[in-house]
């Protein structure tokens, strides 16, 4: 176990040993598995071929890991330089004067969408770590989300709004990675709600924490399958409402990111809320 070349070799203990403290030791050392003596060879020979069979699979399964690792890097780098050239073009087409209002927020909402992709696409290229960590208002956060989606929400005739709060909302984290968490959750409440439903963010205080609410006039998670409801790739039967895609990822994402920070997030079933 202690050369490189032999280390992931699986190792099988045949002994007289038979005492629970000696079966620890062997597994402690890396075993992984333990046979007693007196042996019946064909059944030792079973275990054997069943592990090499295990370690066969382990490392196609690591070959694939690698090879996709290496293709999404690949993709990753080539996709900064036209989203360098989506941030420059928005920058020049904003100085044009005669743009309309409606036209210069798609302009700022494509620009904003592009730095936030660049800074996903940096993260997991590690040109950058995980972000300084400090202290971030969450009302700030929430305006530039809210920002981001007017115009998703105008199109499925949703209002979109965040109730005032008084006091502060600051909160301990990258605030690129908590806008993600916001921008996730958002996006999802305004796939899943109906037209001429609502959705809402508050922001309080709490101690040390600050508790984010996201609120939605949509249909809601059946009980029975709210359990997976942050689980990556779950298939619940809620659908969008417009038929918009739906992979299974933003809330799993959403949920690793607050942990990450030393936080949480749950689903609370409140029909009275708006």
């Amino acid at each position: 176990k202690g050369r490189e070349a032999t280390r992931d070799v699986p190792v099988l203990f045949m002994t007289a040993l038979g005492e629970t403290a000696d079966k620890v030791r062997a597994f402690a050392a890396g075993g992984v598995e333990y046979i007693t003596k007196p042996i019946e060879h064909e059944e030792a020979l079973a275990r054997v071929r069943t592990h090499l069979a295990l370690r066969r699979l382990q490392r196609e399964r690591e070959a694939q890991l690698a090879l996709k690792e290496r293709f999404m890097r690949i993709a990753g780098h080539d996709l900064r330089s036209p989203l360098c050239l989506m941030m420059i073009s928005c920058g020049v087409a904003r100085r044009e004067e005669s743009l309309s209002e409606k036209v210069r927020l798609c302009l700022d909402n494509i620009l904003e969408s592009a730095v936030e992709m660049r800074r996903i696409i940096d993260t997991f290229l590690e040109l950058r770590g995980a972000g300084e960590t400090g202290r971030v208002d969450v009302r700030m956060l929430i305006a530039a989300v809210l920002r981001q989606h007017t115009l998703a929400a105008e199109h499925k005739e949703i209002v979109l709004a965040a109730d005032e709060n008084e006091g502060d909302a600051l909160a301990a984290g990258d605030a690129g990675f908590l806008f993600q968490a916001l921008t996730n959750l958002v996006s999802n409440a305004l796939k899943f709600t109906p037209a001429g439903g609502r959705v809402s963010l508050r922001a309080q205080a709490a101690g040390r924490c600050v508790r984010v609410e996201v609120s939605d006039s949509g249909p809601g998670v059946p009980v029975a399958e709210r359990e997976r409801l942050f689980c990556e790739r779950a298939r619940l039967s809620p659908r969008p409402t417009a038929g918009e895609a739906s992979h299974g990822v933003g809330l799993a994402i959403v949920k690793r990111i607050l942990e990450d920070h030393g936080g949480g997030i749950e689903l609370l079933d409140r029909p009275d809320a708006a």
